[in-house]
């Protein structure tokens, strides 16, 4: 990781005679290699990964990766050059990657220049799913010269709840990235939650089998003289615990005619119970006491808990 940041600070400190191009003007490597980076399969992924369930919560399958890939060239003299580098993991446990590339062809006035770099730390267990690290991307050119890079990070976890838990998601970092960072979280192609930026949100999952995912890309494209550069720090993560059993509304860990009693006393204006968390008569919880808070909490009591 020092290395990386090293490199590409020593790039950008060469840099300073470039200057940079609007988004229009980028240069004539495009797209392509882009969605290469991050869609385009890492041969040996495991599939069927299963691991040890701890609580309401089992590992099926991971991918974890660093990708980067740069490409430069000084025409006529140096044609287009490209390079591309990656670490990938799809074990659970802890895992950190990391791998840069930093190159420049130029003749005479003509240069182009690439400095990409990624890196990883990240842990997967059935208690918590983290994630941080960078993708950096610094590409210039001047004369007649062309240069791409991109930096990619990949997170993707694929889970089995057994019973209702809560899933609190959160992301603390975000870069300058043009391609805002991805982070979803699905079931059976449905989508739960979507987030390009900060966030910290608490979701109930009933049981079911779900995917996590997050995609943070750096990139850059110049031709002529352009200066491209990027800086994606990213931190996100996702912490289980088990969903409160809302029908054991006195807390004392069993369903009984006591929870029944403590709801009908709250429901008429008596003491509620203190929690945690805190119980009120607004069982449904639309901001009001009436009929169908009473006939959510028979609901609910009927089904009694996991």
């Amino acid at each position: 990781m020092s290395e990386s940041v090293a490199r590409i600070a020593n790039a950008r400190a060469r840099s300073n005679h470039s200057q940079r191009r609007t988004a229009g003007e980028l240069g004539r490597i495009t797209g392509s290699s882009l969605a290469c980076l991050v869609a385009c399969p890492v041969v040996g992924l495991a599939v069927g990964l299963t691991a040890e369930a701890r609580g309401q919560v089992t590992i099926l399958s991971v991918e974890r990766s660093v990708r980067v890939q740069a490409c430069f060239g000084a025409p006529p003299e140096f044609g287009v050059q490209c390079e591309m580098y990656y670490e990938f993991n799809t074990q659970v446990g802890d895992w950190s990657g990391g791998t840069s590339y930093d190159f420049a062809r130029s003749s005479g006035s003509t240069f182009g220049h690439a400095a990409v770099g990624g890196s990883q730390s990240s842990t997967i267990s059935p208690d918590d799913l983290h994630a941080h690290g960078v993708s950096d991307t610094l590409v210039n050119s001047g004369g007649d010269g062309v240069a791409t890079g991109f930096a990619a990070n990949i997170f993707t976890v694929r889970f089995r709840t057994t019973s209702r838990t809560l899933a609190h998601l959160t992301s603390t970092a975000v870069g300058n990235l043009s391609l805002p960072m991805s982070i979803s979280l699905s079931s059976g192609g449905s989508s739960l939650f979507a987030s390009s930026g900060l966030h910290d949100i608490t979701l109930t999952l009933p049981p079911g089998v779900y995917e996590y995912a997050m995609y943070n890309t750096s990139g850059g494209s110049c031709d002529g003289s352009c200066l491209q550069d990027e800086h994606g720090p990213f931190d996100v993560d996702v912490h289980f615990s088990p969903a409160p059993c809302t029908a054991d509304f006195n807390g004392d860990t069993a369903v009984d005619f006591f929870d029944y009693d403590a709801f009908v006393v709250c429901f008429e204006g008596g003491a509620c119970p203190p929690g945690p968390p805190p119980r009120t008569a607004d069982f449904d919880g639309d901001g009001s006491v009436d009929f169908f808070d009473y006939d959510a909490f028979v609901v609910a009591f009927e089904a009694g808990c996991d």
